[in-house]
């Protein structure tokens, strides 16, 4: 009883949720217009902007440093809690 009441809760929350309603939909028009694959540009844009400059790229191309470090990270491996 406890489980349904939390379901029925959350369900009708992500379903009043404007953020979520605008992805999903611009994730059907995506669909509709025959992507294949689908970026959410807006959540990019916000995990960029939080960069330090020197890591921010930028129209133009990333510099020499810059892409040094995208390397050097990409070949980090860590561990998640789920592994």
């Amino acid at each position: 009883m406890i489980k349904n009441a939390v379901i029925t809760k959350a369900h009708v929350q992500v379903k009043e949720d404007r953020v979520i309603n605008e992805a999903l939909m611009a994730r059907r028009k995506a669909q509709d217009a025959g992507e294949k694959t689908f970026k959410d540009t807006s959540q990019m844009s916000m995990v960029v902007n939080e960069l330090p400059a020197a890591l921010r790229p930028n129209p133009n191309g990333l510099t020499e440093d810059q892409f040094k470090v995208y390397k050097d990270f990409s070949k980090l491996s860590y561990k998640s809690k789920f592994d």
